[in-house]
C-alpha cells in the first residue's frame, strides 16, 4: 500500500509539473498599434545576477530591481515607413538595437521575420540607408515548448559610396590618416548563425507587473562582420580589399567575428518578453548578466513624475577622440557621467551641470578602441540611463 501511495504521490508531481508547462504561441506577436513597454534594470537589488542553469520548474524573482527611464514603443504598420517601397512583404517596423535602425519585419503564420533594414548601419554612416536580408533573420518562432530548438542564419551585403555618409567619411579619414590610402567606396557583408533553444521554464517575478509563467529561451549568436573597400595606395588603384588583411592598416570597428548570448523569458499572454538579458562574456563568463531589461506596466517615468520624454543621443559613434552627448528634457541640476567597461568596472567619472537639454563633450581620447558603457546619473545617486558607445582608433 505505501509503494502504491507512493507511486500516487509521484505521479502526482509530474502531472502538476506538466501543467505549470506554458506553450507560447504566435499570439504574442506584436501589431501595428501595439505599446511595448520595458525598462534597463539600473539597479538589482543587491548582488550580481547570473543565469541559472537549464532546468524545468525554477523561479526567478526579480521584484527588487529598480528600472531606469521607462521605453514606450509604439509598434508602426510598416507601410508607415519610409522604405516601405523597399521591403513591400514586410508588415510591422520594430526597432533594431544592433544594426542601429529600423527592422521591416514580416509575420507570416508561426514565423516573425526581418527582411530589412533602414537607418544608421551600426552607427557608421551618418545618414540613413536600405539594406535587405538575402537571408531573413528569425526573431521568434512558435510555438515555443520546453526543450524545443531550432538553428537559424541570416545574412545582408551593403554596397555605398563612402562620399555618400559624412560621418562614415570623417572616421575613415580620421583612421587612415597618414597611410596613404584612400577610399571611394565601402562594401559591409554581415553573416550569422543562431542556435535557438527553450531550456527552462518557471515563475519569474518583476517589479510594476508582478508574476508570469515563463519559457526561458536561449539564443547564442555567432556572427561575422567584413568591411571591404575600394580607393588608392597614392597612385595605385585597388579593388574590393579587407583592410585588416592589409599590414599596418587599421581595424575597422565592428568587424570580424563576434559571439552573443541572449535569454529571453516569455508568457503567452504578453507581447514583450517579461525579462530579456544579455551575457557579457559568452566563452569565459557564460552566466554573468550584463545587460537586463523587463516588462513594465508604467505611464510614467522611473520616478513617478509624468512629464516630456527623456532622450539621449551619442555622436558620432564609434567616437574617436570626442563623444558628444545630447540630453533633451531633464531636469535642471547636476548629473554624473560615468564611463564603463564592457564588464561594468569603472573608468572615467565626470561631473557636469545641465540646464535641461544640453550638449555636452566627452573627452574619450584615452580609452582603447573597443565597446564601452557610459551611464547618466543625477544628484541623488539615481542610474538614469545606460548606452553603448563605440571607441574607434586609427
Amino acid at each position: 500500500m505505501k509503494k502504491v501511495l507512493l507511486s500516487l504521490t509521484f505521479m502526482g508531481l509530474v502531472a502538476m509539473s506538466i501543467q505549470a508547462q506554458i506553450t507560447v504561441t504566435n499570439s504574442i506577436f506584436p501589431n501595428a498599434g501595439d505599446v511595448l513597454k520595458t525598462r534597463r534594470a539600473n539597479s538589482y537589488g543587491g548582488g550580481q545576477l547570473f543565469i541559472t542553469p537549464a532546468g524545468a520548474g525554477q523561479t526567478w524573482d526579480y521584484s527588487a530591481f529598480v528600472g531606469g527611464v521607462l521605453d514606450a514603443h509604439t509598434v508602426a504598420a510598416a507601410s508607415m515607413g519610409s522604405a516601405f517601397a523597399s521591403f513591400p512583404d514586410a508588415d510591422i517596423i520594430l526597432p533594431d538595437e544592433t544594426l542601429g535602425g529600423d527592422s521591416y519585419v514580416k509575420v507570416a503564420g508561426n514565423e516573425m521575420q526581418v527582411i530589412g533594414f533602414s537607418g544608421d548601419l551600426f552607427g557608421l554612416l551618418g545618414s540613413s540607408t536600405s539594406v535587405g536580408f538575402d537571408n531573413p533573420q528569425t526573431i521568434l518562432r512558435t510555438p515555443l515548448n520546453y526543450q524545443d530548438n531550432y538553428v537559424d542564419s541570416s545574412s545582408f551585403v551593403s554596397v555605398g559610396l563612402v562620399a555618400d555618409f559624412p560621418v562614415l567619411a570623417n572616421i575613415v579619414d580620421s583612421l587612415l590618416a597618414g597611410t596613404g590610402f584612400t577610399v571611394d567606396s565601402i562594401r559591409v557583408t554581415f553573416d550569422a548563425i543562431t542556435y535557438v533553444e527553450v531550456d527552462a521554464w518557471g515563475t519569474m517575478i518583476v517589479p510594476e507587473t508582478g508574476s508570469f509563467d515563463v519559457l526561458r529561451q536561449k539564443e547564442l549568436t555567432y556572427s561575422n562582420t567584413i568591411v571591404e573597400m575600394t580607393g588608392a595606395l597614392g597612385p595605385i588603384q585597388f579593388g574590393w580589399t579587407d583592410p585588416s588583411t592589409i599590414p599596418g592598416a587599421p581595424a575597422i570597428p565592428f568587424t570580424g567575428l563576434d559571439t552573443t548570448l541572449f535569454y529571453n523569458y516569455f508568457n503567452n499572454n504578453a507581447k514583450e518578453p517579461i525579462v530579456a538579458c544579455q551575457v557579457g562574456d559568452p566563452t569565459n563568463e557564460p552566466d554573468r548578466i550584463t545587460e537586463l531589461y523587463y516588462k513594465s506596466a508604467a505611464t510614467t517615468n522611473v520616478f513617478g513624475f509624468a512629464g516630456a520624454t527623456q532622450s539621449i543621443q551619442a555622436f558620432p559613434n564609434p567616437a574617436v577622440n570626442t563623444l558628444n552627448l545630447k540630453l533633451e528634457n531633464f531636469d535642471a541640476g547636476k548629473y554624473q557621467i560615468k564611463v564603463y567597461n564592457i564588464i561594468g568596472r569603472e573608468l572615467m567619472a565626470i561631473q557636469q551641470t545641465l540646464t535641461g537639454s544640453d550638449t555636452i563633450q566627452v573627452d574619450v581620447s584615452s580609452l582603447n578602441k573597443g565597446t564601452y558603457l557610459y551611464s547618466i546619473i543625477d544628484n541623488n545617486g539615481n542610474t538614469i540611463a545606460t548606452r553603448r558607445v563605440m571607441i574607434a582608433r586609427p
